[in-house]
């Protein structure tokens, strides 16, 4: 006949052992899970403000060009890890220095380009020169990898200069650092004023 256990006596040390190493398993298993879903939202909100911030840019760019004085396009080619993509220099002028509301309007000139050397700023870079010589920089799209515009002449879109210019069609290539997909791509199309259309080459 077995001998039963006294009451009051608690578990034994094998009892014990099995349990705290049930838990183990339980608790690594779900810390790794809660890793993984971590590092796929972190992934996905990245992706999100990214796409956000790129759209809102291509957006402020076009108004900007629907209202600017003059277009000029200077090709170029950067290298990416998906290879060689057409950077494109676009630059413009406006009639007023952003962030001096109220002031005189004056010319300033905007430049965009796209840069991938790591010794230079990163992303699609806007450069803002006034008359009186001063220049701001920002990266308005830091992830941005390529830059590239197009012509729409009376024949359709084309790549090379044309004299008779009727909009410029941009496109952004931006990859997420925290990505390692390939890079999305954004595009927008702005009919130019007809003040412009002679100076888009």
């Amino acid at each position: 006949m077995a001998r039963e256990r006294p009451r009051g006596t608690g578990f034994t040390l094998i009892e014990i052992i099995v349990v705290v190493a049930i838990l183990a398993v339980i608790t690594t298993a779900a810390s790794v899970a809660l890793g993984r879903m971590f590092g796929l939202w972190r992934q996905v909100r990245t992706a999100a403000l990214v796409d956000q911030n790129a759209r809102s840019k291509l957006l402020d760019l076009s108004r900007e060009l629907r209202s600017a004085r003059r277009v000029r396009r200077e090709p170029g080619v950067i290298q990416t890890e998906e290879g060689r993509v057409n950077a494109d220099t676009l630059v413009y002028e406006l009639e007023a220095v952003p962030g001096e509301p109220g002031k005189p309007a004056r010319v300033c000139t905007v430049r965009l380009v796209a840069k991938s050397d790591t010794n230079e700023t990163a992303g699609l870079i806007k450069e803002i020169r006034s008359d009186s010589e001063m220049q701001e920089v920002e990266a308005i799209v830091p992830e941005a990898v390529g830059f590239q515009t197009r012509c729409l002449t009376g024949t359709g879109w084309t790549m090379e200069p044309a004299s008779d210019v009727r909009g410029l069609g941009m496109t952004v290539w931006v990859q997420p650092s925290e990505s390692g997909r390939a890079p999305r791509v954004y595009s927008t199309a702005v009919n130019l004023p007809r003040a412009l259309r002679q100076d888009a080459t």
